[in-house]
C-alpha cells in the first residue's frame, strides 16, 4: 500500500496505490491522516486509479480524509477519481457512492470540483509524473 499527497496551487490530490486491506500497518495510515488533516487543503481529489482493492480499514481512511476536507471552514471539496470495478463494488456496498461524488476519469473531476487547473499540472496526474511543488511519500510493501 502507498499513501501520496501531491500539493498543487487550487488542489491537493491523494493516490492511494495496491491493496488498502484491513490489517496493514496502522501506524503508517494514521500518520498519513494526520498528515493530511495539517495542511490546509480545501479541494482534493482522491486517484485510485491504481488502487486494486480495499477494505475496511481503506474505507475508514476515505471517509475520515473526506469528513476532514469537507468540514473546512469555507466549506471543502473533495472527489473520488478512478474507482476499478472492485473499488466501485464496495464504495456501491457500503452506499458512500450515494455520499463522495465519484468520476471514472481525472479530466471530467477538475470541473465538477469546481476547479480551474494548468495543463502542466492536470498533464503531471494523466501521466503520473509529480512536477508539482510538493510531493510526500512514504512506501510500505503491498
Amino acid at each position: 500500500m502507498l499513501i501520496e499527497i501531491e500539493h498543487g496551487d487550487e488542489v491537493c490530490v491523494l493516490r492511494l496505490t495496491g491493496h488498502f486491506r484491513t490489517g496493514e500497518d496502522p501506524g503508517y495510515v494514521r500518520h498519513k491522516a494526520d498528515e493530511i488533516r495539517s495542511h490546509d487543503c480545501t479541494k482534493m481529489l482522491a486517484d485510485l486509479r491504481e488502487l486494486k482493492s480495499i477494505g475496511s480499514m481503506g474505507m475508514g481512511f476515505v471517509v475520515g480524509v473526506y469528513i476532514s476536507v469537507t468540514k473546512r471552514s469555507g466549506g471543502g471539496r473533495f472527489m473520488l477519481v478512478g474507482a476499478n470495478p472492485r473499488v466501485l463494488e464496495v464504495l456501491e456496498l457500503t452506499r458512500l457512492n450515494t455520499i463522495i461524488p465519484l468520476a471514472a476519469d481525472i479530466r471530467p473531476a477538475w470541473p465538477r470540483c469546481g476547479l480551474k487547473v494548468s495543463i502542466a499540472f492536470e498533464t503531471s496526474l494523466a501521466l503520473g509524473t509529480r512536477p508539482v511543488r510538493e510531493s510526500q511519500a512514504l512506501q510500505k510493501d503491498a
